[in-house]
């Protein structure tokens, strides 16, 4: 009986402290909030790149048309013993911050996150489908003005490189995309040591590949 008591007293302090860790969070993005208020707003049709004033201080670029929500998804590539997984989830009122001699800017923006998983010749390298993400989380993409695609930056995290992605919604059935990580493109996010050695810096398919809806 002590030993039961004993498991419940644990099992209530640790609920007790996951709602503190909650409340915690949900604080400190209210903080976050508070202290930069949205200012101006426009619409991610217009292209707020084009616009000079965008990278002004408080300006939110809305997803007005929902246009990211016909490339949110679980995307698959399976070939040549590559299977090659990229899930697309909606991130709104993303936050670009950008501090410089003791002032701030910073700004907001509808985009996507990309999550992948990848396995090759039956090993996984890497998985984060199903993982919440930071806030500071690499890997984003925005679909800006007319554009029929989706742009952005994403990491391919075997050896920690950034580069450019393209992801455009091709007119097929079943629904498919080309995925294009620009290998042309890129930054290492390890010191440059690290790589000096190594045979294949990527490890995500290149040079375009399509990719099917798997829901």
């Amino acid at each position: 009986m002590v030993k039961t008591l004993s498991k419940i007293l644990v099992i209530r302090k640790t609920n007790i402290m996951k709602i503190k860790i909650i409340i915690l969070m949900l604080f400190c993005v209210n903080s976050l909030f508070a202290q930069y208020p949205v200012l101006t707003t426009t619409s991610l049709e217009n292209d707020p790149r084009m616009d000079s004033n965008f990278g002004k201080k408080g300006n939110y670029a809305r997803d007005f048309t929902n246009q990211r929500d016909q490339y949110v998804g679980l995307w698959r590539y399976s070939q040549n013993g590559i299977l090659f997984e990229v899930k697309i989830e909606k991130k709104d009122k993303y936050i670009n911050k950008i501090e410089y001699q003791g002032q701030v800017s910073y700004n907001f923006m509808d985009r996507v996150v990309l999550k992948y998983k990848l396995i090759k010749n039956g090993i996984l390298l890497y998985d984060n489908l199903n993982v919440i993400l930071p806030e500071d989380y690499l890997s984003l993409a925005s679909k800006y003005g007319v554009s029929d695609y989706l742009s952005g930056l994403m990491v391919d995290e075997t050896h920690k490189v950034r580069a450019s992605v393209s992801i455009k919604l091709l007119n097929t059935n079943p629904q498919k995309i080309h995925f294009d990580l620009a290998s042309g493109a890129y930054h290492y996010l390890n010191p440059d040591s690290y790589y000096e050695n190594l045979t294949t810096i990527f490890t995500i398919p290149l040079n375009g590949i399509e990719m099917v809806r798997v829901n």
